[in-house]
């Protein structure tokens, strides 16, 4: 047995560091009835200096993975990864994401699937990037969403 004075306590541990990543799930709506579709967006932040990596890390690096912990009768489908940035250093290519951009909601104000409804469509995505380049605050910040598939799709 070690004498006391070399036993480890809590206190004489340094504190952990500050997570480098803060994730926080954005939902369009407050509650979901049994059957229905829910659609989530997971909200990752990275602190300046730092990034994730996308499904295909390029050449270092390892994939984000989402672990979900989810009430009985719930399931995720595939997840779907918006289209990395590309990250360079010293000749090594590597994909992931900085900063922050979280998208919640349907793309547009027409709420079907069909190709011919994008023309008379309110573009809420391209509506939301014009304003942020123009140095305005986003106008519609979350809308209902009207299902995960993409109308701008064949």
């Amino acid at each position: 047995m070690l004498p006391r004075r070399f036993i480890a306590t809590p206190n004489l541990l340094p504190p952990p560091p500050p997570p480098r990543v803060k994730a926080r799930l954005v939902s369009g709506v407050e509650s979901v009835e049994p059957g229905s579709q829910l659609c989530v967006a997971l909200a990752l932040t990275m602190e300046e200096g730092w990034h994730i990596y996308w499904k295909n890390p390029g050449d270092s690096g390892l994939p984000t993975s989402i672990q979900w912990n989810l009430p009985e009768g719930f399931s995720v489908e595939e997840t779907k990864w918006p289209y990395p940035q590309r990250f360079e250093t010293s000749g090594i290519v590597s994909f992931g994401y900085a900063g922050e951009l979280v998208y919640n909601g349907g793309i547009d104000d027409i709420r079907s699937a069909m190709v011919d409804d994008i023309a008379k469509a309110k573009n809420y995505f391209r509506a939301a990037l014009e304003e942020l380049l123009s140095g305005q605050e986003v106008s519609v910040k979350t809308s209902q969403p009207y299902g995960c598939s993409v109308k701008y799709k064949n």
